[in-house]
């Protein structure tokens, strides 16, 4: 196991994360437009980054609400995808394997301090 169990638990939570938002984990930021380029969002692994308006587009506010829907829908429609359903699952069934890998690591290594505790 790594020296800082840390990293290493830190390290499959990011994995997580990736799988769940079926996104890929290093993908760069991905933007949407709409109403003539007066909208963007900018999302980065599934969640937005950032959403600029320019003044001019709530001259129309009745239209607003709609047009910044249709910019995060385009800017998550081209975001990369991590894979199918099944990909899914067998990556988490990975991380769940890891993760008793790593969960049994540190036991041992606190079983051992605590014999090591008693010992002394």
């Amino acid at each position: 196991m790594a020296d800082d169990p840390g990293a290493v638990v830190d390290a499959l939570l990011d994995r997580l994360v990736t799988v769940l938002s079926g996104t890929a984990g290093d993908a760069p930021s991905t933007t949407g437009t709409a109403a003539d380029d007066q909208i963007v969002a900018v999302l980065r692994r599934g969640r937005v980054e950032s959403l600029s308006l320019d003044p001019r587009v709530l001259r129309d506010r009745g239209r607003v609400a709609a047009d910044i829907v249709t910019a995060v829908n385009a800017a998550m429609d081209a975001a990369p995808r991590v894979g199918t359903g099944s990909s899914i699952v067998e990556s988490l069934k990975a991380i769940q394997e890891d993760s008793l890998q790593v969960t049994g690591q540190l036991n041992g290594s606190l079983l051992a301090s605590l014999e090591r505790i008693r010992g002394a």
